[in-house]
């Protein structure tokens, strides 16, 4: 996901999102940004990526959709517990 002048990682994200959903497209990896970037790092995982695949994440979370997944990560990364 490439920035746009003046636009957040996030707010590019959820326009993406929308857009797709529109469209009957669901994201198939967890996409890295300002929200979920936190709970990532929690994780142990690289927040320097611009996506975590479905199978890199524990196996909880692969009970999740990817979008799922994202939204647990933006939510929640301050309960999760640091690395």
């Amino acid at each position: 996901m490439r920035p746009l002048d003046r636009m957040g990682e996030m707010v590019v994200y959820d326009t993406s999102l929308r857009i797709g959903t529109r469209f009957g497209l669901e994201p198939k990896r967890v996409y890295v940004h300002r929200g979920t970037r936190d709970g990532i790092r929690k994780l142990g995982l690289n927040a320097r990526r611009e996506t975590i695949e479905m199978d890199e994440l524990p196996a909880p979370f692969r009970k999740l959709t990817p979008r799922e997944a994202e939204d647990f990560l933006c939510v929640y990364k301050d309960r999760l517990p640091p690395p």
